[in-house]
């Protein structure tokens, strides 16, 4: 098996276009890894948690997945993912706030004071302060990893609640975690989020 080992702000992501069973995947954990992208023949990506249970999106993952490989194809909500000079770049539909969880694809939990990891079925995500420059920071747990470094679906959870809860009157934000930042920007139907994808190295097994 080939893949490329890479860090969205961070956050560890290995991805793969080889075929990825159990066996593999107990392989695999020998890899220090949040995500697992597994990209088959029609570009349809299939994300693993390190736990070995399916996410239902990753935003960073689809990020890195397109800055290696033009031919991927998105999970809804995320429109559309191309490179700019410095950046990686999504068009994302905007977020669904049911008052219960924030739904980008995959279920946020979105909060001031947010008791991370006591819900092992749902992303958790602690807002820390306030707003400040239209600068933020958060803490990310996420369901079947544990606490993050990045999160590029809880990145643009956390503009849709403070935008929604008027904590900030502008159209573009800096989203700032342990290992670094997203830049979002909001339109009435769809949000932009940005992030560095960094290649740590190939491997082969």
């Amino acid at each position: 098996m080939k893949f490329i080992k890479c860090h969205v702000n961070g956050q560890n992501l290995v991805i793969s276009r080889d075929k990825f069973d159990f066996k593999q995947w107990e392989h695999s954990k020998s890899i220090n890894y949040d995500q697992w992208i597994r990209i088959n023949g029609k570009g349809e990506m299939k994300f693993i948690n390190k736990d070995g249970s399916k996410a239902d999106n990753c935003f960073n993952g689809t990020m890195a997945a397109k800055y290696f490989y033009d031919d991927i194809k998105p999970v809804a909500p995320i429109v559309s993912a191309y490179k700019t000079r410095e950046y990686m770049m999504l068009e994302v539909k905007r977020p669904k706030d049911t008052g219960t969880y924030i739904d980008c694809g995959c279920k946020h939990q979105v909060s001031h004071n947010m008791a991370l990891g006591d819900n092992p079925h749902i992303n958790q995500t602690r807002v820390i302060g306030k707003v400040f420059h239209n600068k933020i920071s958060i803490i990310t747990h996420e369901r079947g990893v544990g606490k993050v470094l990045s999160c590029g679906s809880a990145a643009v959870a956390t503009a849709e609640y403070l935008y929604n809860n008027g904590e900030f009157k502008g159209d573009v934000i800096k989203i700032e975690s342990e290992g670094g930042y997203h830049m979002i920007r909001i339109s009435p139907n769809y949000m932009e989020v940005s992030a560095i994808v960094k290649k740590v190295y190939k491997g082969e097994w």
